[in-house]
């Protein structure tokens, strides 16, 4: 954690606010103030009828010089405490303030705190994780070509992390929904790899008439590298042989083909130079292509609108509107990528820092995770992060597989 320096003139003012609540917050203080009011009242009965001819004030004041003594007594006394029965509740009202600032700090954070079930799976999870990744990834190189990093070991492998990160998600979100993940790869523009790629599927989210030759490359969803977890079944699909749920919450995941709402996906990465518009705008499309393209966690709580969510406000984006409109259809309610409503987008890095991929995090509804609140989001993401980093070395050797 980040500690902010505060500058002297600062720590003087809440040094001095500290000592007036001292002050104006003792009892001898609240003694004192009573005092004066009830000195008031003892002169007034004394003096009441010169009080009553004393008021109102007229300046100049012609009966000034024969004002009595108890008259100004009383003046004086009760301005006396008006003052500091004014500077009271002034301290008061800033206590309280701040009670209802904390108490709405506790709130927010223990709305970032996981549930319990979580800690379970997440416990669970990554010691199995671990494991598997010792069998896949072993500490030295084993020149064995019977060792399990074949193609089909390295997918299943991923699927079962995808299936356990959308397993943790949807228990961390408090909404009984469906819970996806799947695995982006880039491929670059320059590659053999790159050439036979659908391009009817490339377009679909690029600018009538892009220039390929102005692509970094794209990422592609292939469906063998994607999962949906409904939040109620019976079936499990496991790590490499290990089981899914710590706390054996139901899940059924159907083989990735078989799923309604996975399909093939290709987002273009437009090169440095044409990813911004003459304003700083952004070219490259939100969720995973912005996660790539800036190496960090990138998130939506409304994919399917992201036109009204701009309304009335400076857009980020300088996106085509045909790209909008494929986005909104696709994405939307009755869209093919209805399960993609809203999403965390994490850059997969390799050893070697190069963004091989991104991996996503979706679901069905708006505001991932169940809540706005960010803190909840960065904690979630925090404590994934291993998990996250076991998919970007896998990824890294499967993307190298024939």
């Amino acid at each position: 954690m980040a500690w902010k320096n505060r500058s002297p003139q600062k720590q003087d003012e809440q040094d001095s606010e500290s000592r007036l609540e001292k002050f104006a917050g003792g009892a001898f203080y609240g003694l004192f103030v009573a005092g004066l009011a009830t000195a008031a009242a003892v002169a007034a009965t004394f003096v009441e009828k010169d009080i009553t001819a004393s008021w109102p004030f007229v300046w100049p004041w012609p009966g000034l010089s024969a004002l009595k003594a108890g008259v100004v007594f009383f003046w004086v006394t009760l301005a006396g405490w008006a003052v500091f029965y004014f500077l009271r509740e002034h301290v008061k009202g800033k206590q309280v303030k701040r009670l209802y600032t904390s108490a709405s700090d506790i709130k927010e954070s223990v709305q970032t705190l996981p549930p319990s079930d979580f800690v379970k799976d997440y416990a669970g999870i990554v010691s199995r994780a671990h494991r598997v990744m010792g069998r896949v990834l072993p500490r030295q190189r084993n020149p064995d070509p019977n060792h399990p990093t074949s193609d089909e070991t390295l997918t299943r492998a991923i699927r079962g992390l995808l299936q356990n990160l959308a397993v943790l998600a949807s228990t961390y979100d408090s909404r009984t929904i469906d819970y996806g993940a799947n695995v982006m790869v880039f491929v670059a523009q320059d590659s053999k790899s790159f050439s036979s790629l659908d391009k009817q599927k490339i377009n679909r989210y690029l600018s009538p008439g892009f220039d390929y030759a102005n692509l970094k490359g794209v990422l592609h969803l292939r469906t063998e590298l994607a999962v949906i977890n409904s939040a109620e079944g019976t079936g499990q699909e496991s790590i490499v042989g290990e089981e899914s749920s710590a706390s054996g919450k139901p899940v059924a995941v159907a083989p990735a083909k078989a799923q309604e709402g996975i399909y093939e996906v290709i987002f273009g990465i437009p090169k440095d130079e044409y990813a911004r518009d003459e304003v700083g705008r952004s070219r490259v499309l939100p969720g995973s292509p912005t996660a790539y393209a800036t190496a960090a966690v990138h998130y939506e709580q409304d994919f399917a609108n992201l036109r009204a969510q701009e309304s009335g406000r400076p857009s980020k984006y300088d996106l085509d509107p045909d790209v909008l409109k494929h986005l909104e259809d696709d994405y939307g309610e009755n869209g093919a990528g209805k399960m993609v409503r809203s999403f965390l987008a994490f850059p997969l890095i390799a050893e070697d820092s190069t963004v091989v991929g991104t991996l996503n995090i979706h679901c069905g509804a708006r505001w991932i995770l169940g809540h706005q609140n960010e803190g909840r989001i960065a904690n979630f993401v925090a404590v994934v992060a291993p998990l996250v980093n076991n998919v970007a070395a896998l990824v890294s050797i499967w993307s190298k597989t024939p």
